[in-house]
């Protein structure tokens, strides 16, 4: 706690003043009744019987009130309760052990995603050893059968093998990022995500994810970002 900061026994707990919290409270409460800051300290000032530079002190980080009167007309001025101005005054020990929690979160989220993130470059190195197809060419390969539109959802694929990585092959910005989710049947071949979007989502991370089929005898995945660079091909993975 600043040492210009009183603390406050209020109900049982001890408190002290918020600024941050405060500010917002006056902030708001001044947008809403459309009022001048410069009005609202001489109007405080007046509730609590002091000088209107001592409320606005208040309110710029240089002190903050010492009377629980004081925070108590204040709340009620605003229309709020006492608590939004104040804050819960803890040990260096209660703080230390709160931003050790926090630290243990985000450690523990961070790990999360990394073995999300392995987890697909363990599925993606396993479906790169099914094969490579072009989402067009897999389109290419369903013949659709009958009249109805049951017969016709009954389609039948054609190709020499059932790809276990589908990418986009077009000439689209998008050539070369891996189909994670699609819709195919004899009215539709669309694309509804791909493995960019999946990753960004799960592992947090904006990484790019590209299939290299400039040589069609060498066909493997690209996966960079975040100063990361992954190569994915012939069932594995591995840091380039």
């Amino acid at each position: 706690m600043a040492n210009n900061l009183k603390a406050l026994k209020i109900d049982g707990i001890e408190y002290t003043w918020d600024f941050m919290k405060s500010k917002s409270v006056l902030e708001e409460f001044a947008k809403d009744h459309n009022r001048k800051k410069n009005t609202i300290y001489e109007e405080i000032s007046k509730l609590c019987v002091v000088t209107d530079g001592a409320v606005k002190n208040w309110f710029v980080r240089k002190n903050g009130p010492g009377d629980e009167e004081y925070v108590r007309k204040m709340a009620a001025y605003f229309g709020t309760d006492y608590r939004d101005l104040l804050k819960v005054l803890r040990s260096d020990k209660e703080e230390f052990m709160e931003e050790l929690f926090e630290h243990m979160l985000l450690e523990n989220d961070t790990m999360n995603r990394t073995i999300k993130l392995i987890g697909y470059l363990n599925q993606l190195a396993a479906d790169t050893a099914k094969g490579f197809m072009g989402f067009n060419e897999f389109v290419g390969h369903h013949k659709y059968h009958g009249d109805t539109v049951q017969e016709l959802l009954d389609y039948e694929y054609t190709g020499d093998f059932y790809p276990g990585i589908i990418y986009v092959d077009d000439d689209s910005p998008d050539h070369g990022k891996i189909v994670a989710d699609m819709c195919v049947d004899f009215q539709h071949s669309d694309v509804v995500s791909t493995y960019d979007s999946v990753l960004n989502h799960y592992c947090g991370v904006d990484y790019k994810l590209i299939v290299h089929d400039e040589d069609p005898d060498n066909i493997f995945i690209e996966l960079s970002g975040d100063d990361l660079c992954i190569v994915i091909e012939n069932g594995r993975w591995y840091s380039c």
